[in-house]
């Protein structure tokens, strides 16, 4: 047993292969971020079932390419998980940075399994795509992705990387700006990105009215909440504090919404039996246990500030 970032109490499961702007504005929207909107503290139980790898050593590894690590991930590349100037193909932000959140963690992960900046590749791959059944043309995937147990039979999820809460993002002066309380929310149409637990949440927890509208894309959603053809977004924390700051004028982070049952949480994902989830564990844990991962997400995501918690 040991204790996750937050002091509590798990055991570690060994698991095989188990969204932008300018900088100075991206240095507001960091400033704001809410300390407590995360973290990397959920080491996931319920992961793949793959095969264990027989060794961790980079020779050893199942890759897609002998000797490159291939990382998947959407396009647009967006802050806080993704940051550096926009590159070709990469749009918003490069995941080859190395800054923001999942680059950040990425590299640091590459690191440990013996790779260099160098030979990590990075592929697009569409958010639903990551996690639907098949061969994949990455090693693992980092995209925002939450474990759930109907993804897990398509695919594998490694262990946490950042426990994760859901928000919702509103035009300041709309009727449903003044809302206090979820069920409050109950009249107004909502929405989200297909494929997201976000749909889930609001399904389950809000149970509006209104039949939530889903869009192919985030930014598909964005722009709905812009042109008010819909009343309020609902995104991860962090996702939404970028969203309101850069993207939609005049919006807000009405709130943040609170945990229900087990904690939702972000986890790479690896083809259905792939041996490297495994290695890439280990590499999450001690990552963990030295502190890099807390220390990246105070880097990128948590700092002073945030919205309430709706209740």
């Amino acid at each position: 047993m040991a204790a996750n970032l937050h002091g509590v109490k798990y055991r570690r499961v060994r698991v095989a292969c188990v969204r932008r702007a300018p900088a100075i504005v991206l240095v507001v929207v960091l400033s704001i971020l809410a300390a407590g909107c995360g973290g990397s503290s959920n080491k996931s139980s319920a992961g793949g079932t793959g095969t264990t790898a027989a060794s961790c050593a980079k020779a050893d590894l199942n890759l897609v390419e002998p000797g490159t690590l291939t990382i998947g991930t959407s396009n647009p590349a967006f802050p806080p998980w993704y940051g550096g100037a926009e590159k070709a193909p990469w749009k918003v932000s490069d995941p080859r940075s190395g800054k923001g959140y999942e680059s950040a963690v990425a590299y640091a992960v590459a690191k440990k399994l013996g790779f260099t900046h160098a030979e990590v590749e990075w592929k697009v791959v569409p958010f639903n795509l990551s996690f639907a059944p098949g061969p994949k043309k990455f090693d693992f995937d980092i995209n925002q992705i939450s474990y759930k147990p109907i993804r897990a039979k398509a695919v594998d999820f490694s262990d946490s990387y950042y426990a994760v809460n859901q928000a919702l993002v509103v035009v300041n002066g709309t009727p449903i700006a003044s809302a206090g309380s979820i069920a409050a929310l109950k009249p107004y149409k909502l929405a989200v990105q297909l494929g997201t637990t976000s749909y889930d949440y609001i399904v389950d927890n809000i149970k509006p009215s209104k039949k939530p509208a889903v869009f192919d894309t985030n930014d598909a959603a964005v722009a709905a909440l812009k042109n008010k053809q819909i009343d309020g977004l609902v995104v991860d924390f962090p996702t939404a504090l970028y969203v309101s700051a850069v993207q939609v004028p005049n919006s807000k982070v009405l709130g943040r919404f609170p945990t229900v049952g087990t904690q939702e949480h972000f986890g790479l994902v690896f083809e259905k039996g792939n041996s490297l989830g495994s290695c890439v564990n280990e590499a999450l844990s001690k990552l963990q246990d030295d502190g890099t991962l807390q220390r990246f997400q105070d880097e990128w995501i948590t700092k002073a500030g945030g919205a309430p918690v709706l209740k």
